[in-house]
Order: C-alpha cells, then structure tokens, then sequence
C-alpha cells in the first residue's frame, strides 16, 4: 500500500514497408513487418523494514523480409561471356533504378531460405536488497535468452550463386552477491559473482546450386570473480580508495 509497490511498463510497436521491392515477387525488402519491444519493472520496499525487491522483465521481437541486395557487376570469367551478359541485361543494378528492382529472391532455393530476418529475445532479473543493522547485502540474478536467423541471397540474381543461412541460439544467467557497510569515515564493499553462457552457431551455405555446407558451432563461456574496495574520507574534499 501507499508507497510500497510501485510498477512500470513500456511498449513499444513499429512497422514500416521496405525500401526496395524483389523484382520477381513483388515482396518489399528490407521492411519492418513486425517489430515489437515490451519492458515491465515492479519494485516491492516495505516501509520500515530495510528490505527491498526489484523485478524486471524484457521481451523483443523483430521480423522482416531480409536485406537489399542487388548485383552492380558479373564477372564473366566466373559465369561465362553469354551468362553475365544475360545476367546484366535483365538484373545489373544501376543508379537509374537504384530504389526498385531488386531481384533477391533465388526461385531454385528452399522455401524455407527465403530472404528474413528474425530475432526473438527476452530477459528476467531479480534484485534483493536487505539492510542488516550496519551491513546491507544484496542479490542480483539475471537469466537472458536470444534466438536469432537469417537468410540473404548476395548476389542479386534469380541464379544460385551465393546463399548463406545463419542462426544463433544463446542462454545465459549470471549471479551477483554482495555485502557493503559504512563504520565512521571508512565505507566498503565486498562480492562475488558468477556467469555462465551457452551459444549455438550455425551457418549453412552453398554456391552455384550445389550442395549445402554447414559451419556449427557449441561455445560456453564462464566467468568467476571476487572483488572488495574500501573508501576512507579524509576530509571534505580527499578521499582515499584501495580494493582488488
């Protein structure tokens, strides 16, 4: 009651269409479809008891149709003289048609590689806070989860040339502990902290309609420390501070 709960909340929404359009399906490119950030905090103090908790929460999601791609040249050494001048004559980007044209999207792909982005992510942390008569200690966890992917057709072109699919999963929590205190003119501070982190990362490619290659990767990262610093005030105006 009275001041003791307090809550905030935030959301935020956008679309916009692209800046270009795919020349063979009509589909904007580099659009906004579905954008969406939403943020909640509630902070719990009861009066006269020294306790404090703070809870929060992050949620994100972003879609759209992938990015603009559009071929400014061909090597015709790589496609052979009758390709690249086919190539060119339909799909060579020129600064007269800059802003539409765009042919990315490669007809003999998977239906699921189709030119995207997508990103989906959200975040929890809990912060405690206790006064215990000339110690104040507290706790901080967090947990945060990210799941993105992507599809890009480099170069332009309804040909199978280059076509690369990525994605990135990733989890991680941390965990904070810490004591802190004030005697007179001497003030310190003192805590450990925890980290773990698990990725995955995988990149799938192929090159002139061949097979698909796949690039993945596990990675797990952990961090450890200790820390403690004290300050003492000499005067008004010089303070001393040493820690580690």
């Amino acid at each position: 009651s009275g001041d003791e709960l307090a809550v905030r909340m935030a959301y935020k929404y956008r679309e916009r269409d692209g800046f270009g359009r795919d020349g063979l399906t009509g589909k904007p490119l580099n659009d906004k479809r579905d954008d969406q950030y939403a943020r909640f905090q509630a902070r719990w103090a009861p009066a006269s008891s020294g306790f404090e908790a703070v809870f929060g929460f992050d949620w994100n999601k972003s879609n759209d149709s992938g990015q603009l791609a559009g071929a400014t040249g061909i090597n015709p050494l790589v496609v052979g003289p009758a390709a690249a001048q086919a190539l060119e004559a339909a799909y060579l980007h020129r600064k007269s048609d800059w802003y539409v044209g765009y042919n990315t999207s490669d007809t003999d792909t998977n239906a699921l590689y189709q030119p995207s982005n997508h990103v989906d992510g959200w975040g929890t942390s809990l912060r405690l806070s206790a006064e215990l008569g000339a110690i104040t200690a507290k706790s901080i966890t967090a947990y945060r989860k990210l799941d993105s992917s992507g599809y890009i057709d480099l170069d332009g072109t309804p040909a199978s040339f280059l076509e690369p699919y990525n994605r990135y999963r990733s989890k991680g929590v941390s965990q904070e502990f810490q004591l802190s205190g004030t005697i007179g003119e001497f003030s310190w501070i003192g805590g450990v902290f925890y980290f773990q982190e698990k990725n995955t990362e995988q990149s799938d490619a192929r090159i002139f309609a061949g097979p698909w290659f796949r690039n993945y990767a596990d990675i797990v990262n952990e961090s450890y420390a200790g820390y403690v610093q004290g300050y003492y005030q000499i005067s008004d105006r010089l303070r001393a501070t040493a820690g580690f």
